[in-house]
């Protein structure tokens, strides 16, 4: 299994010439979430996405202005849930997809970064790689969601 990760640890042994565990952690959870989210942007129908984030915004306003009966509340409540429902539709295979590069290099990440301990307090999980990795990759992937009005 470990031949798959080669690329990865061949570029790692490289870098670790010139860069400390912690450095290299963040840079390969931010690679990992930076490739996750351009695969997703390419991969998910982004202008029909807009779409019922826009028709989405508007049921919301007309939803928190509501002052009619309770079966208007009820079918605009109901409209609101089928839009949610859309947008998860469409957003699940692509979302799959992006998924991949950031199980690969985590998976790598665990057999590369085990014996490392970066913090030398909380609990034992806590001081390795694993929390420096997260914030990292969720930062790097807002950052670029962001950015780039991915929706």
């Amino acid at each position: 299994m470990m031949d798959y990760f080669s690329p990865l640890q061949a570029a790692d042994n490289l870098l670790g010439h010139i860069a400390p565990p912690i450095a290299r952690v963040i840079l390969w959870a931010s690679l990992a979430g930076a490739s996750s989210m351009a695969i997703y942007a390419k991969t998910s129908p982004q202008e029909k996405l807009k779409e019922i984030s826009n028709q989405s915004r508007t049921m919301m306003a007309d939803l928190s202005k509501h002052e009619g009966d309770f079966n208007e509340l009820l079918a605009l409540t109901k409209a609101n849930l089928r839009m949610a429902g859309a947008r998860l539709w469409y957003t699940i295979p692509a979302t799959i997809v992006a998924l991949a590069p950031v199980l690969y290099i985590l998976i790598w990440m665990e057999t590369a970064f085990e014996t490392d301990i970066f913090f030398d307090f909380g609990p034992s999980w806590a001081a390795g790689w694993i929390i420096p990795a997260m914030v990292s990759l969720i930062t790097i992937s807002l950052a670029i969601k962001r950015a780039f009005r991915i929706e």
